[in-house]
């Protein structure tokens, strides 16, 4: 079907970074950007790792590119053949959605290229690809071919150490140590479909490359299959070892690989796509890539989290937000529960990082890492964003100040739990995570003595233009639930296994008794003033009211920033993102219909949306209040950003581009939770309180309820859940 095809019919060289972007392929450890086999760094190409960083001096730390294996230039009768030069006739590339393999077509006069690759989808981090050549015409044909470690990095050079062998038979070995000493291992194997002889690879500035030269004549066809198997190590002792498992990966035939993706593909794709009927053929699309770019991040077999631009390269150092517990962990959470747990346990294995990070400001606790990296280890900088006329690094508070980061992770652990009833996670360090988030906030907060609350002063909300603010409405109920939350589940719990749960407790018996109850009783909630408005943080209601349009245009560049203490919206009402919005999306039950609706009109003229969390979470809010035409609206802008490829690429001076996941979250969110109304209940499960918009007639999708798949299918006039078998 063509909502499941992205395609292109021609190559424009000026959108490079958004092909790139978007016809990314991937299995949630490793993923291979959309560019052609002929580029090289300056195209962006990226084969990407997540869960592995370093940091080169007093550069930003941030994950590693892994080098290219697929690096192919042809050349025919000494005329160089490729889609950046004026030589080229016609090309054609896209991606296959519900296969997870890209393609691409290139019709020169000599020659057409044909080539398909797609990353195994299971136990291994293979990228494999096929790389066909058919000739039009007789000449001299010379391919140039192998290992590119001259990759594109935004912040390296990353490899301090680089060492290439040859195995023989076409087998390659890349080994580089990187400046934090961690040891990564390629090997890639090159097989030609015709004799070729033996394959001398040579290294030049960094390539591993062999040049063959071909006489062909018309209709000849020579495939190149490619193969590249990665491992990173901490022990050059485990080299041996590694060896061994990646030479007999590198044995299984083409087919086979192919095969075995396929089916696993397959497999995800029936379980997660969302069939819908109304909506035309864009919005379709969008859905269909926003799952599959979903399913290309789920890390199913390894401990780690989705960075917030995902595989598509290093922006924001490849770490990972608070996007992960809020906008994606909701999809895993349905659909693949042992996914969903991989990001909670990533979260709890970061404990003793953020419990570090919290005494480094002289807090008690756990103050998780507003970007974090492995181990949970904080990669922010005070200094995240360059002034976009001076070039000059502005000052942020991201790091100590946006300290909703700690209650983001709780809330996607309850979450998990609400959807799955695994309480394994509690036992598993979940209990002391909950307690040391809870410890820290009740560190940071001032008590007053005279009116006896707790105040949470000096934070960023969601909204990150406005630095420094006080008693920030999203992050005080933010707190006070999920620490309502870890009381309930504690003593839960305590019926079940009292022993577990009084050995976890021993250490903070004081705290859970006595402090934690006075704090959550006492803590100051921001309410409803006149006409029923909830304050985004004190004092917000006296800022220059200028709507959000208006104050862009007094922009002096186009990618200047708007927040920050010089910025233009730092005075006035204009804000980055939902935020109070985003409190009455997030906690629907937890507020009257007459604040969701008051606080929703008026909050949207001031919003700029400059963040792609925004919109999702104005859906979600619009389909409460009853406004199913701006519902719909802002669904849709989540559900294209990608493929539309118009959202922002600097912040400032900052190249901040890439892909979306919270956007491709988001939109699923607004089908699922908002479109749908799915809803968890104390003693029904899982129902269903839709919202249909006029555009979507029916929506069918599936979801697990504790370990049984059922399937949802909603009308305006019918709502059926059933088991699936």
């Amino acid at each position: 079907m063509k909502k499941n095809k992205i395609s292109f019919s021609s190559f424009d060289v000026d959108k490079q970074d958004y092909y790139g972007n978007l016809l990314l392929i991937g299995n949630g450890h490793i993923g291979y950007r959309g560019s052609f086999e002929e580029m090289d760094k300056d195209s962006k190409v990226g084969f990407n790792l997540i869960g592995k960083y370093d940091q080169k001096d007093n550069f930003w730390r941030e994950s590693i590119n892994l080098p290219n294996p697929l690096f192919v230039r042809l050349c025919f009768n000494d005329q160089k053949l490729s889609v950046l030069s004026s030589s080229s006739d016609n090309h054609q590339m896209g991606l296959l959605l519900d296969k997870a393999i890209f393609y691409r077509h290139s019709s020169f006069s000599s020659l057409n290229i044909d080539s398909e690759r797609f990353i195994v989808d299971g136990d291994t981090d293979e990228l494999i690809s096929r790389y066909v050549i058919e000739v039009k015409e007789a000449g001299q044909l010379a391919i140039n071919y192998g290992l590119d470690s001259d990759v594109w990095e935004l912040n390296g050079p990353h490899y301090q150490k680089r060492s290439f062998s040859n195995e023989g038979q076409g087998q390659i070995r890349f080994v580089g140590t990187t400046n934090q000493e961690a040891i990564v291992i390629e090997k890639v194997s090159y097989h030609f479909s015709v004799k070729v002889g033996d394959q001398n690879f040579n290294e030049n500035s960094n390539r591993y490359l062999n040049k063959i030269s071909i006489r062909v004549k018309p209709l000849d066809k020579i495939t190149l299959t490619i193969k590249a198997v990665v491992s990173i190590i901490e022990d050059e002792s485990f080299i041996n070892e590694k060896d061994l498992q990646m030479n007999a990966q590198l044995k299984i035939p083409y087919q086979k690989c192919l095969n075995k993706h396929m089916l696993a593909w397959k497999h995800d794709w029936e379980l997660a796509k969302i069939e819908l009927k109304g909506p035309d053929n864009d919005v379709q699309k969008g859905v269909a890539y926003s799952i599959y770019h979903l399913l290309t991040l789920a890390p199913h077999k390894y401990i780690t989290s989705i960075p917030a631009r995902g595989l598509s390269g290093q922006t924001y150092k490849g770490a990972v937000f608070w996007d992960t517990e809020i906008f994606l962990a909701p999809f895993y959470n349905l659909l693949f529960p042992k996914v969903a747990r991989n990001l909670v346990i990533y979260r709890i294995n970061g404990l003793a990082e953020a419990i570090k990070k919290a005494h480094k400001y002289g807090y008690d606790g756990a103050f998780y890492a507003w970007e974090s990296q492995e181990n949970g280890f904080e990669a922010c900088s005070e200094y995240n964003i360059a002034d976009a006329k001076t070039k000059k690094p502005i000052r942020t508070y991201f790091v100590d100040k946006q300290i909703h980061i700690s209650g983001d992770v709780a809330l996607g652990m309850f979450n998990y739990y609400e959807a799955t009833k695994d309480t394994s996670i509690f036992y598993l360090g979940g209990i002391k995570t909950l307690l040391e988030i809870m410890r820290f906030y009740y560190s940071y907060a001032h008590h007053d003595i005279k009116t006896n609350q707790y105040f949470l002063n000096d934070v960023i909300g969601p909204d990150e233009y406005h630095e420094r603010v006080n008693n920030n409405a999203f992050t005080n109920y933010l707190v006070k639930i999920v620490g309502e939350k870890t009381r309930a589940i504690i003593f839960s719990l305590h019926q079940e296994n009292k022993q577990m749960v009084e050995e976890a407790l021993k250490p903070y018996q004081e705290f859970f008794y006595q402090k934690l109850p006075i704090f959550l009783e006492h803590l100051f909630l921001p309410a409803a003033q006149k006409k029923h408005l909830i304050p985004q943080f004190d004092g917000y209601f006296k800022l220059e009211d200028i709507t959000a349009y208006e104050l862009v245009k007094k922009r002096i560049t186009p990618n200047e920033y708007l927040g920050g203490s010089t910025g233009l919206a730092n005075k006035t009402r204009v804000i980055k993102q939902a935020d109070v919005v985003t409190l009455l999306a997030l906690f629907r039950d937890f507020f009257s219909a007459r604040i969701k609706r008051a606080n929703y009109d008026f909050y949207l003229p001031y919003t700029e949306h400059g963040s792609s969390l925004s919109n999702s979470m104005y859906s979600l809010l619009a389909s409460e209040v009853a406004d199913p035409i701006r519902a719909y609206d802002f669904f849709k802008r989540s559900a294209l950003l990608d493929l539309k490829g118009d959202s922002k690429n600097y912040a400032g001076a900052t190249y901040i581009g890439g892909l979306h996941p919270a956007s491709a979250g988001g939109a699923v969110l607004d089908l699922i939770y908002g479109f749908a109304g799915l809803r968890f209940t104390d003693n029904q499960g899982i129902i269903f309180k839709p919202h249909l918009p006029a555009e979507i007639k029916s929506i069918k999708f599936r979801f697990y309820e504790q370990g049984i798949l059922y399937e949802a299918f909603i009308t305006k006039r019918k709502i059926l859940k059933r088991r699936i078998l």
